[in-house]
């Protein structure tokens, strides 16, 4: 084979080896971008799962809340019980009188 063969060849190879070479750094930037959007997918997520956890404690927070009203009332009608009570017990030792 001659000499400029041998060059021709070797421009051909060098030529296919940058061209492979750029496709691979697209490729590459193409993964670059892909990364970012999936990080920012992921702080989406996070985001909406501090969301989520925020309203589930004032869930929490509003549920005991309620059950303290509910015990409230209850001790309100134990002791309106109790007053009722009194007021039957009154009524007949007043009518025994």
């Amino acid at each position: 084979m001659p000499v400029i063969d041998m060059f021709r060849l070797g421009d051909k190879k060098l030529e296919l080896g940058i061209e492979k070479f750029e496709l691979g750094i697209q490729k590459l930037e193409l993964g670059i971008e892909k990364l970012e959007l999936g990080i920012q997918k992921l702080e989406l997520v996070i985001e909406k799962l501090v969301l989520g956890i925020q309203k589930l404690e004032l869930g929490i927070e509003k549920l005991e809340l309620g059950i303290e009203k509910l015990e409230l009332g209850i001790e309100k009608i134990v002791l309106d019980i109790e007053k009722l009570e009194l007021g039957i017990q009154k009524r007949s030792l007043v009518s025994k009188n």
